[in-house]
């Protein structure tokens, strides 16, 4: 009969196709049947590709909400993904949460402890099976550390620290710029511990990028804000 059967267009992903038939015999005319929606086509069907695939350990801060929508995930021992898929092109299809032993959401009220990061899959062509499904709750957590923060909390009870630092810094022709920052720094730990530190300026500019400088002459103005303020102390 010279038939020609035809899988239907984007069947290189996960899911049902029709497969239709043609013919070039013209002693015949052919009627193709089958189980696809209009019974005129058969049903080709790919299926997913079934990978495990662990969501690696990460931390927040108490006060914020859990981000784990970058979490490293790793493909598992003995799984395999198809051509130049990794577990990174099909994380679209994952949905994070970070949930207690009793399943609640964990939100920035929760408090300082460890909790488990769980994965839901929606399409896509691999069927996902993540290690605490499989190995059990608490194979991968999400751990949330109190690690430190903004200084300004101590500071409040002791202010005059901080009045003489401003003191010092007109004292040798500055204007003092009071500005809030983040609690990431050496003073904001030794802050906590007792020992107050409010930050004085170095003169930087850029921090933390491959443009951070600072010039000689702030340098100098530091210098002379330090030495200030330990001329001033002993009068006060």
């Amino acid at each position: 009969l010279g038939i020609t059967l035809t899988i239907g267009g984007g069947s290189a992903n996960a899911g049902s196709y029709p497969i239709t038939g043609d013919w070039d015999n013209t002693n015949y005319d052919v009627t193709f049947t089958g189980s696809w929606s209009d019974s005129k086509a058969g049903t080709y069907t790919i299926q997913q590709k079934a990978i495990t695939i662990q969501i690696e350990s990460t931390s927040g801060h108490y006060g914020n909400a859990p981000d784990v929508d970058d979490v490293e995930l790793t493909l598992a021992s003995g799984s395999t993904m198809v051509g130049t898929d990794t577990p990174e092109t099909i994380r679209e299809n994952i949905t994070f949460r970070v949930v207690d032993t009793a399943g609640n959401e964990v939100t920035e009220k929760t408090g300082v402890g460890e909790y488990a990061i769980t994965g839901s899959v929606e399409g896509g062509n691999y069927a996902i099976t993540f290690l605490n499904d499989k190995y059990g709750e608490g194979t991968v957590t999400l751990t949330i550390k109190d690690s430190y923060y903004n200084m300004k909390e101590p500071m409040m009870g002791c202010m005059q620290i901080v009045y003489r630092a401003k003191a010092a810094m007109e004292a040798v022709g500055l204007t003092p710029r009071v500005v809030p920052v983040r609690g990431g720094t050496d003073g904001a730990r030794l802050s906590y511990m007792g020992l107050l530190c409010p930050n004085l300026f170095t003169g930087g500019e850029n921090y933390h990028g491959r443009f951070e400088y600072i010039p000689v002459e702030d340098m100098e103005l530091a210098v002379k804000v330090l030495v200030q303020l330990l001329t001033d102390f002993p009068a006060k």
